[in-house]
């Protein structure tokens, strides 16, 4: 029985952690039994009494490693990239230390957080543990990064898949690697699929945005960067851009190439992590960039001939285009639609008017003019030849003009040429007229007839023939008498006609007048 004292004389080194010398403790014993107080557990019917002293850590060691930011190209510092420095643990950092090329440096509990310089900041006592490092802006122009994991030992010993071992004069490093942001423009003809050269092409971003920075390579040429405007022209393959900063650019056609007509604009977007969107925007995948399409379609004209006031087609007619500049280029000009016996040569298209409007296809910009070298006859009508009809291709869109209707969202630009008719042939009827009796169905000579235009035609061109005796033509009546055969009437205009027995054959009663039409094609009702 008695009072006794517990004393550390040294504490223990675990592991590389320091423990600290702990307070001595005093504890009783009375009747063989210790008594309770501080840090003393009683004895059980199953366990003895006891006493704990514990250690506080007196130095945990720590660790020391520098973050690196660089980019892809160059593996230089990169600075301007916002990075955090996490405890996954959740770790108090309030005693860490950032130096080297950190800035804007702020210790928040479990988060360090620093913008990258020019040299790798330096993160000092961190305690054991597993750590993120996060990237949560990217420099201008560049696309943020994957989280990198790291631990720190608890010797202080740095490690991770990303991490460079310390050296005798070195720290542990981390290294973060930035792609620059990139992305292809591709200038496409609408119908092949193919790049299309020659086409100028300027990429805008918002106003205060310097894209000097940036670079252009691929199949573009005459490139140029001014302020928040880059400026190239395509060329047979793509043009990869490559450093853009975050925001909204737009794409847009200054002038299409010959025989091509100008594209609407393209709007897409690079965002804080690089990545590339738009309507218009194929996405980046492993072994490719972001792709922006832009297509160009053709310059697209409908030739329609029609007779004056009509408006259906007038085939027949022979009709050429050619170029007012002598040295442009015609012969990759499709011709199709109507078109008949078409011809494409350098300086000429030739064809012939069918029941449809002709399609010509991939006219180059420049001033064009539609002669008819022949008028055609149709059903008999001879059309007079029309006036030659100008019409100008700017940027692939036909311009208005003359006779000239332009195009729509759903319908080509149409110019309209119209044929005068020259001679409209008349078209008259050829009647037999026949007297009979109404007994045993025999022509029936000695009456005498007449056959009167109701609108008062002149009937002087027409012929009497046949069985007619005393024929006689007075204007718009003919007048004679039936004979042993019909009488045929030939050269009659289109309209109205009776017929008229004056007088009838002796011994026979006159008839009621009987009324026909000669039709517009001559026939007979």
């Amino acid at each position: 029985d008695g009072t006794y004292t517990l004393h550390e004389n040294a504490a223990p080194e675990v592991d590389g952690v320091q423990y600290d010398v702990a307070t001595d403790i005093s504890f009783t014993i009375a009747n063989g039994q210790v008594l309770s107080g501080p840090s003393i557990t009683v004895a059980t019917s199953t366990s003895n009494a006891v006493v704990t002293m514990e250690d506080d850590v007196l130095a945990a060691p720590t660790g020391t490693v520098d973050i690196s930011k660089q980019s892809t190209v160059g593996g230089s510092e990169l600075p301007g990239a916002q990075i955090t420095v996490t405890s996954n643990d959740g770790l108090d950092l309030s005693e860490c230390l950032v130096s080297g090329g950190a800035t804007g440096i702020d210790i928040r509990s479990s988060v360090i957080t620093f913008t990258s310089g020019n040299t790798p900041a330096t993160i000092s006592k961190l305690p054991a543990g597993t750590y993120t490092m996060h990237e949560v802006t990217a420099p201008v122009g560049f696309q943020t990064a994957t989280d990198i994991t790291f631990t720190v030992g608890t010797d202080g010993t740095i490690t991770g898949s990303e991490v460079t071992a310390a050296t005798a004069t070195d720290n542990a490093r981390v290294t973060m690697y930035d792609a620059p942001t990139v992305v292809d423009i591709s200038k496409v003809d609408a119908v092949s699929g193919d790049e299309l050269p020659g086409a100028t092409i300027t990429i805008t971003a918002l106003s205060g945005v310097n894209l000097e920075n940036c670079s252009v390579t691929g199949g573009a040429s005459s490139v140029s960067k001014s302020g928040n405007v880059i400026s190239f022209v395509s060329g047979d393959s793509l043009t990869t851009i490559t450093g853009l900063p975050t925001g909204t650019y737009t794409m847009h056609e200054v002038a299409a190439p010959n025989g091509y007509q100008v594209a609407t604009d393209i709007r897409f977007t690079v965002d804080t992590t690089g990545r590339i969107t738009g309507s218009a925007v194929t996405a980046a995948t492993a072994d490719s960039n972001a792709v922006v399409t832009m297509l160009d379609g053709h310059s697209v004209v409908d030739i329609s001939k029609v007779a004056t006031g009509a408006t259906s087609e007038l085939p027949g007619a022979e009709l050429e285009i050619t170029a007012a500049n002598a040295s442009t280029d015609l012969s990759a000009v499709s011709v199709s639609g109507g078109a008949e016996e078409v011809e494409v040569t350098a300086s000429k298209i030739s064809f012939v008017s069918g029941n449809s409007p002709a399609t010509i296809t991939g006219l180059p910009d420049g001033t064009y003019t539609l002669h008819e070298v022949a008028a055609p006859e149709v059903e008999g009508i001879t059309y007079d030849v029309a006036t030659d009809i100008t019409f100008v291709i700017t940027n692939g869109v036909v311009q208005p003009g003359t006779s000239i209707t332009t195009a729509t969202s759903s319908a080509h630009a149409k110019v309209t040429m119209e044929d005068d008719i020259l001679v409209v042939p008349e078209i008259t009827g050829t009647v037999d007229i026949s007297k009979q009796s109404t007994v045993g169905g025999s022509e029936l000579p000695g009456a005498s007839i007449t056959v009167t235009s109701n609108s008062g035609a002149d009937l002087e061109n027409c012929v009497i023939s046949g069985g007619a005796m005393n024929p006689d033509i007075h204007g718009s009546v003919i007048s004679f008498t039936s004979g042993n055969t019909p009488a045929t009437i030939s050269g009659l205009p289109a309209g109205t006609y009776t017929m008229h027995e004056v007088t009838a054959p002796v011994g026979y009663q006159t008839t009621t007048d009987i009324e026909f039409t000669v039709g517009t094609d001559g026939t007979i009702s």
